[in-house]
């Protein structure tokens, strides 16, 4: 019998590591960090785990710099009572302002969402 507590133990870890698999997500991201931008959709991705928004933006010099955003939460509970979100909630050439946590390395065009606003509409 203790032969059996000891394999029962030994096996908690390797039952519980996919648990640890998953979220990345804060070692990519600086959480210290915010920046809001305006911009246009080009692509809304309804995705399992995270749903992604691919956005265009200008610099200080007017060129359009291509960005894409992280959202945090699962498409089955991104709902809320103002909204039913699917595939088509978000579409291109929607207007958006973002704030999010930008990428720790500095050139990557890429973030997680923290607040979105779609054509004048808050909707995370």
């Amino acid at each position: 019998m203790k032969w059996m507590n000891l394999l029962v133990w030994a096996m908690v870890p390797v039952g519980c590591a996919p648990l640890l698999a998953h979220h990345g997500t804060f070692a990519s991201y600086d959480r210290d960090k915010t920046i809001s931008m305006k911009g246009t959709v080009t692509q809304f991705q309804f995705a399992y785990p995270h749903p992604l928004i691919f956005f265009d933006v200008k610099d200080e010099n007017g060129n359009v710099v291509h960005w894409a955003a992280e959202m945090l939460e699962s498409p089955g509970i991104l709902k809320n009572k103002d909204a039913n979100w699917n595939k088509d909630y978000i579409k291109p050439n929607d207007q958006l302002t973002i704030v999010c946590n930008p990428h720790k390395v500095a050139t990557a065009k890429v973030c997680r969402a923290q607040e979105l606003t779609v054509n004048d509409k808050k909707i995370y």
